[in-house]
């Protein structure tokens, strides 16, 4: 991909995960992409930091905002409670389960990824809970999503990129 040439004409490793990230969030003119990862590395050296998803997000967050419809966290939840079969008002609520975890993790990355919502006002959302669960669920989706990690969807094995896409298509932002 063209992502992947500018990358490798500055030297720049980059995994697919970020690569993908890049290229679903990037208009497809040349230049900014070429841009995006210059951007990509001078972050990595600012920050002392190897080239992952967390850091194409924080790095790009402005560049890829420039492209971005306004989506809400209700809006977030519904959709991922539609992938998952699952209610919003179960998804919100104070309730911890196993059947959750994902689902619940999944919605709190993704507001946090697409919304400007703070830490804290993500964890109200989701009933009450603190900002450091909302940085626990980014951390632990973003590591399933380096990892290729699997979850199972309606009966059968699903990547956690291919939820992700899900979503994101359901809000007609991915």
């Amino acid at each position: 991909t063209l992502v992947r040439r500018f990358a490798e004409s500055i030297e720049l490793a980059l995994p697919d995960p970020v690569v993908e990230l890049i290229a679903q969030n990037m208009p497809t003119s040349a230049r900014e992409l070429q841009g995006a990862v210059g951007r990509l590395k001078l972050a990595s050296a600012a920050w002392r930091r190897p080239v992952d998803t967390a850091l194409a997000q924080e790095a790009l967050t402005e560049t890829f905002g420039l492209a971005r419809r306004v989506v809400s966290v209700p809006e977030i939840t519904q959709a991922v409670c539609e992938v998952f079969g699952v209610g919003a008002d179960v998804l919100v609520g104070k309730r911890n389960s196993k059947s959750l975890d994902e689902p619940r993790a999944l919605a709190m990355f993704l507001a946090r990824k697409w919304t400007g919502a703070a830490y804290s006002e993500i964890g109200r959302h989701f009933g009450n809970r603190r900002h450091s669960t909302v940085i626990a669920a980014q951390r632990r989706v973003n590591q399933r999503l380096e990892n290729g990690a699997q979850l199972a969807l309606g009966g059968r094995a699903c990547s956690v990129a291919d939820v992700v896409r899900s979503v994101e298509t359901r809000l007609r932002i991915g």
